[in-house]
């Protein structure tokens, strides 16, 4: 049988449940990247499951949170990762009251009730916080 890929793809369009253009599904395996104005990668969220909550917030399970530079060499500039958060699109912010981990080239994070701007630039964690140093503090003991 020989399907016609227009007519696939209008009848995927047109069965009920499926997301409006545009909008980033949700669901099992759940993936939203974004890029900025010049094409390059800003961050990437993803996700073993996520709810949508209102029109830019996601509650995520397994959140994989991947914050890039956002220039041609797409380098990595934080990663987050936390087993339950919400994330909210606008303003780029996530948090959480369960764990989370921030790592990033210079440090690493761990704790508990934290949220992350990076709008702000901010990541506060208010719990069992945990912040290990891979930066050279020349005579910090003296």
């Amino acid at each position: 049988m020989k399907f016609i890929p227009a007519l696939v793809l209008m009848a995927a369009a047109a069965v009920p449940g499926t997301p409006e253009p545009g909008l980033a599904p949700a669901g099992l395996n759940f993936t939203l990247p974004v890029f900025n104005a010049k094409g390059y990668r800003q961050y990437w969220l993803r996700g073993a499951r996520a709810e949508p909550v209102g029109e830019s917030r996601w509650d995520v399970t397994d959140m994989r949170l991947v914050h890039y530079r956002g220039d041609a060499k797409d380098t990595i500039e934080t990663l987050i990762i936390s087993a339950q958060a919400s994330f909210f699109k606008e303003g780029e912010i996530a948090s959480g009251s369960n764990g989370v981990r921030v790592i990033r080239d210079d440090l690493e994070v761990s704790g508990e009730r934290w949220t992350y701007n990076r709008g702000q630039e901010t990541l506060v964690v208010e719990n069992n916080v945990e912040v290990t140093i891979h930066a050279v503090l020349p005579a910090i003991l003296q």
